[in-house]
């Protein structure tokens, strides 16, 4: 397993360019070994973009369409359904209903 930092993430997901050989390094070495992000990338994400939801959902999109494991460190300070709501662009909806 490879784990990502929250800059590669971005890279990714296409929020930033990619640097150097990274999108080479990503094709090689992702056939080979499953790629991941932890969660402090998750908060380091919503916490940067907390009030830009079309960036913060590009950011997780690898997570939800299974390009990346999520490795589960600490304590994560948002609940599944709450990630979900991200990235069905409900979050409005979801804290409205108590969720």
């Amino acid at each position: 397993m490879i784990v990502l930092d929250t800059n590669l993430l971005y890279e990714l997901s296409g929020i930033e360019g990619m640097r150097g050989n990274f999108a080479s390094l990503l094709s090689s070495e992702g056939k080979n070994s499953p790629l991941a992000i932890t969660s402090v990338s998750i908060v380091e994400a919503i916490s940067k973009f907390r009030t830009d939801f079309v960036t913060l959902r590009k950011a997780l999109a690898p997570l939800w369409d299974q390009r990346l494991i999520h490795v589960r460190i600490g304590y994560l300070p948002i609940s599944n359904s709450e990630l979900a709501a991200i990235a069905d662009n409900t979050l409005g909806n979801h804290f409205k209903s108590g969720q």
